[in-house]
């Protein structure tokens, strides 16, 4: 060995060993070949005869290895704390009772309270013990039980207000299993509390807003659309339990398209959803499990993430079916209507050759009135222009004969008979008394009163 050091110089443990006859200590050794280990040295003097110093025996044993472990092991603590003070959780160590032994600096910047009041159960001076019972219990029974713990502290700040803390706890076993140590950690989660208000808010207004709608909603969160959920309107469109699945394969009712079921990967909000592209003013039938049917009428736009790929889509709706009736009736007026008229046309032409049939019969007649062949072509001629003037009058280029007349049927049979297709010309009045009610019907402009 070329060089020993230690923290007891050479010649002070001479003097030790002179004064005391022994010494124990740790010493560096320099090997021959440069490198450094330490040992764990005990050395005894034995005297002579004379009591003079005779020898030393000394006995040393190398604990290197020993000494590079426990520097690690100061490093790595020392990096621990370091960490766990850079960290913004409020971070503790606790003995297998619960009682903790360690908090890091955030710990008292937050709380005001030192290392040394919150030792023990020192902690639970923070906590608003009111609102954090159930937290409370379960962190008792987690440390009785040695089972992980999370639940939600009130924690007291500096400033004396309190704020949700998310804490969770764990174990640390040894071989055996037996608890050692708690390791745990509290996050403040107030903001998020608050941000989770906001969106529970955001979400009734969005709720109140989607069933104020007089139109049908619908929205899936999902590309394949497995899951449909509805506003209000919709669930009353679709005859469905409010809050249930809509999806065509959940729900009873299903989507014709020209008299055939529409197949799933068709359907608007699918197709929507799949392709990413929006699907406007397509009209569908709906068939209810009743037999009823319902025309509707859908516009679907996809719901696109930052990266432009679809994640569900979400449409709106609305119910035809009337429109498509009240389509359907002026369709048959209008043909009604063009038959009146062509009608109208055919017997104003044929009322012309009447009209001179009618002539020449009755010059006839009185030129030679012993002819009664005479009297029935007039009288037939007659009765085709009756029916011609008829024919005149529906197609609006004649004159009818207004007379009232009583009707002893309800009202409902008398809606029906308003609702008949009259001429665009005609107007119908209807006079109600307390006895009797009377109508009739005049060419007129295209109004109609009660």
């Amino acid at each position: 060995m070329l060089q020993t050091a230690g923290d007891t110089s050479i010649p002070e443990i001479d003097r030790v060993l002179h004064r005391e006859r022994q010494w124990s200590g740790e010493l560096s050794h320099m090997a021959r070949d440069g490198h450094r280990f330490i040992v764990d040295s005990r050395q005894v003097l034995y005297e002579g005869e004379t009591r003079s110093p005779a020898c030393i025996l000394t006995i040393s044993r190398d604990i290197t290895k020993r000494k590079e472990m426990e520097e690690d092991l100061r490093q790595s603590e020392a990096q621990f704390r370091t960490l766990a003070n850079a960290i913004p959780n409020l971070c503790a160590m606790a003995n297998p009772d619960g009682s903790f032994f360690w908090l890091n600096q955030r710990w008292s910047d937050y709380t005001g309270l030192t290392l040394e009041q919150s030792e023990g159960s020192g902690w639970l001076s923070a906590i608003d013990r009111d609102a954090s019972s159930a937290a409370v219990e379960m962190f008792d029974h987690s440390m009785a039980a040695g089972e992980p713990f999370e639940s939600v502290f009130e924690v007291r700040g500096a400033d004396s207000v309190c704020r949700p803390f998310l804490a969770r706890g764990v174990p640390l076993r040894d071989r055996a299993g037996k608890v050692v140590r708690w390791f745990g950690t509290m996050t403040d989660i107030s903001e998020q509390r608050r941000t989770e208000d906001a969106l529970r808010k955001a979400h009734s207004e969005l709720q109140a807003v989607m069933d104020a709608m007089s139109v049908g909603l619908l929205i899936s969160r999902d590309p394949e659309c497995r899951s449909v959920l509805g506003n209000r309107r919709a669930y009353q469109l679709l005859h469905e339990t409010p809050g249930s699945n809509l999806s065509v394969t959940s729900a009873a009712f299903r989507l014709m398209e020209d008299g055939k079921e529409i197949p799933p990967r068709d359907l608007p909000l699918q197709k929507a959803a799949a392709t990413g592209q929006a699907v406007y003013d397509r009209e569908l039938q709906v068939a209810f499990p009743d037999g009823s049917r319902a025309d509707f009428i859908e516009n679907i736009v996809p719901l696109l993430d930052s990266g432009g790929r679809s994640t569900g889509a979400v449409g709106v709706f609305v119910d035809i079916t009337e429109r498509k009736r009240t389509e359907q009736r002026l369709r048959q007026a209008q043909k009604l209507e063009s038959i009146g008229l062509l009608a109208g046309g055919i017997a104003h032409d044929f009322n012309n050759l009447l009209t001179v049939i009618i002539g020449n019969a009755d010059f006839a007649r009185t030129k030679y009135p012993s002819i009664e062949e005479l009297q029935h072509i007039i009288a037939a001629s007659e009765r085709a222009a009756h029916l011609t003037s008829q024919l005149l009058a529906y197609a609006g280029k004649g004159q009818f004969i207004s007379k009232p007349s009583v009707s002893k049927t309800s009202w409902p049979a008398r809606r029906s008979f308003c609702q008949l297709p009259f001429p665009r010309q005609w107007s119908l009045a209807l006079i109600c008394h307390p006895k009797n009610c009377s109508s009739k019907a005049i060419p007129a402009r295209s109004t109609r009163s009660s």
